[in-house]
């Protein structure tokens, strides 16, 4: 999983020029996908699999797929806690509260008061410090 980012680091220490992006720049990393495709079909109830194609597809940038498979992941998997977690971070990480506040509500059942209140807090938190900067006092 690694080979990408010795690639990169490559590219750096030799100081190559930045072209137009070739085959090479995503071959690795969409080889990686399909490799994590391939065993999530054949090891579908594997909640451990799932999490670390989320965490490669999210480290490589791949946004969109982080989203689709968090989503295929919750289908196939409704009471497992992490990847409510996981997917109500993504949408905080993508400035969507309501979203994230969604996910975990739709999650409660699954036993996250504990995750959901921390969130809500944090929110409160993060308005808080835009109103110290701002200015804006209670």
């Amino acid at each position: 999983m690694n080979l990408e980012q010795l690639r990169r680091r490559r590219v750096e220490r030799l100081k190559l020029e930045k072209t137009v992006p070739s085959i090479s720049d995503y071959a690795l990393v969409r080889r990686q996908f399909q490799i994590f495709e391939h065993a999530l079909k054949k090891f579908k109830s594997d909640v451990g699999l799932w999490i670390r194609y989320i965490q490669v597809a999210k480290r490589e940038g791949a946004r969109s797929l982080v989203g689709r498979i968090t989503a295929r992941a919750l289908q196939l998997h409704p009471r497992t806690p992490a990847l409510y977690i996981i997917a109500a971070s993504l949408e905080l990480n993508h400035m969507s509260p309501s979203a994230a506040r969604a996910l975990l509500q739709r999650g409660l059942s699954v036993d996250m008061w504990r995750e959901y209140v921390r969130m809500e807090l944090g929110f409160v938190e993060g308005m808080k410090r835009r109103w110290t900067v701002l200015g804006i006092h209670e």
